[in-house]
């Protein structure tokens, strides 16, 4: 659809109003840097509005031109000098430079053979759902009526009325379901959401500052592809399921599953303890609950108490163990601490937690029930 440039000059108009209106009724508190990022002057036929939350830095700028004539940095420059600025890898010393978003939205395009999408002007938007610019997002004042910004940034959609909206990262993707009358829904599990504004498919995917699989980035531009190829017809979860992009989704899923850090089970401390004085092996005479006799002087508690741990000290000990008033006190401590005792502590002699004789029950059963034996050895002698 070509665009209407007197319509949008109107918007940026009203927008440039409730901006300062808001300067206005928050106060200093608030930054009075905003600006679009997209020259609309150069824009014919919308078929793609990328947004985020908000610019990332602001300098004071509050007039209409840079709501309409986009990102000051950009001003004076050509269509073929600002695509250079956003798509150059490296300055003259070799250093990172352009946009790392436009970088990687190219490459997610270029999988669906519409990386050029991106190379005019007249063709893509990048814009935001509030306008304000901060170095970080979480510097927006919290006194600016961020929903009533948003619905700014909505009108703009309907304005435009690109065949999709690319929302990115999870605050844009937040705010534009509290001020939207369509609520975001899954398209594909753990990648992107999608719903319609008007005429425009709008699908959310993470920010492009985080780490994008190629897999996933080949996903995201294939199924931005296929609506682009698409935009008059429904687009659902299950119509996407049941296109080419298909076997992108598995294969996304399978490499997603593949990657994820195996989850360590939780220990059940009751169960290893149940199987610790049931084992034929375990010799001790149960004295009172979780405490069973070592030796005539000693004892040794089995508790599940704080994930499970095992401790040894005197039967008639204080409530503050005066460890130095027992015989082979000193000895005990320095063969316990070679066996990775904790002997730091005044209420028991020493003490050692469950979890670190290893990781499974049966490795962690058969260890305790052998250094409690070899302890039993040992006292014996002193005894």
């Amino acid at each position: 659809m070509e665009v209407d440039k007197l319509i949008i000059e109107d918007w940026s108009k009203t927008t440039l109003g409730y901006y300062l209106g808001e300067v206005e009724r928050v106060g200093e508190d608030v930054a009075t840097s905003f600006y679009n990022q997209s020259d609309l002057s150069r824009v014919k036929n919308c078929e793609l509005m990328i947004i985020g939350i908000n610019p990332g830095a602001g300098c004071l700028l509050s007039n209409s031109d840079f709501l309409y004539r986009g990102n000051p940095c950009f001003q004076g420059l050509s269509d073929k000098e600002i695509i250079y600025e956003m798509s150059q890898k490296y300055d003259k010393d070799k250093k990172r430079y352009g946009w790392d978003l436009w970088k990687k939205i190219h490459k997610m395009l270029s999988y669906a053979g519409k990386g050029e999408l991106l190379e005019k002007l007249d063709r893509f938007v990048l814009t935001n759902m509030i306008f304000f610019g901060t170095d970080k997002e979480n510097q927006i004042p919290k006194g600016v009526n961020k929903e009533k910004c948003a619905e700014q940034t909505i009108e703009l959609i309907s304005i435009l009325q690109p065949k999709v909206v690319l929302l990115l990262g999870s605050q844009s993707r937040k705010l534009f379901d509290r001020v939207s009358e369509n609520k975001l829904e899954v398209l594909v599990p753990n990648s992107m959401y999608h719903c319609m504004s008007g005429k425009s498919h709008v699908l959310a995917i993470k920010h492009t500052a985080y780490y994008y699989s190629s897999i996933e980035m080949e996903l995201i531009g294939k199924t931005i592809g296929y609506i682009l190829d698409h935009s008059e017809e429904i687009i659902n979860k299950e119509c996407i399921y049941a296109s080419y992009i298909k076997e992108d989704i598995i294969c996304f899923e399978e490499s997603r599953m593949a990657n994820q850090p195996k989850r360590k089970a939780k220990m059940d401390s009751t169960r290893i303890i149940e199987l610790i004085i049931t084992s034929p092996y375990f010799q001790l005479t149960q004295i009172e609950k979780e405490n069973y006799s070592l030796s005539k002087n000693l004892m040794i508690r089995i508790t599940k108490t704080g994930n499970g741990y095992l401790a040894i000290r005197h039967k008639n000990y204080d409530v503050q163990y005066p460890n130095s008033k027992y015989d082979f006190t000193e000895r005990y401590r320095n063969i316990l601490m070679e066996k990775g005792w904790n002997c730091d502590t005044p209420v028991w002699l020493s003490k050692k937690l469950i979890k670190d004789y290893g990781r499974k029950d049966d490795e962690i059963v058969t260890k305790i029930v052998s250094e409690i034996n070899d302890i039993v050895e040992l006292v014996h002698k002193d005894n």
